[in-house]
C-alpha cells in the first residue's frame, strides 16, 4: 500500500489533474486563503482516500449508516499572539455515522488517514477556519 500524500501537488500527480486552483481574485485575502486552503485540503483528501481504498474512488455516503468514515477533530484555543487570533492545540479522529452538521466533503475511509491528514495538513486545517 502506497504511504499517504500530504501535498497539493502530490495529490494532483497522483488524480493525473493539473494544480490550477479555482479563481478566487474577486475575494478578500482573508477568503481566498480559506478558499484556496478548502481546495487544496479536499484534493489531497480525495487522493488518499483512494489510496485507502485500493486505487478506487471513494466518498462518504452520508445515507449509508452501516458504514464507518472518520473526521477529524480539532480543538481551537483562543491566541491572541497568534494569526487570526486562535490556534489548533491538537486533533483527534472521530467515527461517525450521519450527523447532520459534519457533512462529507472532509471525511477521510479509515482512522489512520484521518490522523494522518490532522498531524500532516494542519496548516490547511488551520487556514479553513480563518
Amino acid at each position: 500500500m502506497q504511504e499517504f500524500i500530504s501535498k497539493y501537488e502530490e495529490a494532483c500527480a497522483f488524480l493525473k489533474r493539473g494544480t490550477e486552483r479555482p479563481d478566487v481574485s474577486k475575494y478578500s485575502e482573508k477568503k481566498q486563503r480559506r478558499l484556496n486552503a478548502d481546495h487544496d485540503l479536499e484534493t489531497i483528501l480525495e487522493a488518499n482516500n483512494m489510496i485507502a481504498n485500493d486505487g478506487k474512488p471513494w466518498e462518504a455516503n452520508l445515507s449509508d449508516t452501516d458504514k464507518e468514515r472518520w473526521y477529524t477533530w480539532h480543538k481551537i484555543i483562543p491566541d491572541p499572539k497568534a494569526d487570526g487570533g486562535f490556534r489548533l492545540a491538537f486533533f483527534a479522529s472521530y467515527c461517525v455515522s450521519a450527523y447532520a452538521f459534519l457533512g462529507a466533503r472532509h471525511a477521510a475511509k479509515t482512522k489512520a488517514l484521518s490522523d494522518f491528514m490532522g498531524r500532516e495538513c494542519i496548516d490547511l486545517y488551520r487556514d479553513t477556519k480563518s
